[in-house]
């Protein structure tokens, strides 16, 4: 409508402006003035109401535009996400101190009773126990007594069970195929001096010294690993 108003103000301008300049040279009152007058008065009306219209259509376009779009969701703070344990002395002190299990351990390990080392350290959970024997075990030289099993199947070694009470005179090959439970207390022990064996027999006591070279381990269910020991020396 504003629009319209404006095309006949213009038009209606035009027109007037026409018939002042015939009325001037004819000497005549042709009604120019009034019609220039009235054209440029609908010409303003009709531009006011364009300006409006366009201003209000701006308006109902940004309404539209912001009831289309969706509303953002402001992300949880960190501090909703994650709920904070209150931190105490005892955290502290389990946090950068090892567990007693794991104090226990290293010092059945530096007793050289090797049954109270062995259950101690088959307590641990996995971590703990390669934990335990990368930082203190792998490499000791240590002193364990146990009882021959086996003689020939490692002609350079000497195997030995350290759980004494459960020996029911298998050899190493019966072990691993009869008693697997008995294998992580197994310790094959690879003599320096292979002659020393000479004289020995199966179901003997001995103390054997070596160094650490692998470690026992009953984690899996059907598979069971024994101890190593090398540089065995007899301990007399």
């Amino acid at each position: 409508m504003g629009t319209t108003l404006a095309f006949l103000g213009i038009l209606g301008f035009f027109v007037g402006l026409v018939l002042l300049v015939i009325g001037l040279i004819r000497k005549k009152k042709m009604k120019g003035g009034l019609v220039l007058g009235i054209s440029i008065v609908v010409f303003i009306i009709g531009f006011i109401m364009v300006h409006t219209n366009g201003t209000e259509s701006s308006k109902d376009k940004e309404k539209v535009e912001t009831a289309a779009k969706p509303k953002e969701e402001t992300p949880p703070t960190e501090e909703k996400e994650v709920k904070e344990k209150p931190v105490t002395a005892q955290t502290e002190a389990n946090e950068e101190s090892p567990s007693e299990a794991l104090n226990a351990t290293i010092e059945a390990f530096k007793s050289n009773d090797f049954m109270k080392f062995a259950d101690a350290f088959y307590e641990l959970n996995a971590p703990e126990r390669s934990d335990v024997y990368r930082s203190t075990i792998e490499g000791a030289m240590v002193t364990w007594t146990g009882i021959i099993t086996d003689l020939e199947t490692v002609k350079d070694s000497i195997i030995v069970i350290g759980k004494t009470d459960a020996y029911n005179g298998a050899d190493w090959i019966t072990l691993g195929n009869e008693n697997a439970d008995l294998v992580p207390y197994v310790i094959i022990v690879e003599m320096n001096d292979p002659s020393v064996k000479t004289g020995l027999k199966k179901g003997d006591s001995i103390t054997l010294k070596g160094e650490i070279g692998a470690r026992g381990d009953m984690e899996l269910k059907f598979l069971k690993f024994n101890w190593k020991l090398y540089k065995g020396e007899i301990v007399k």
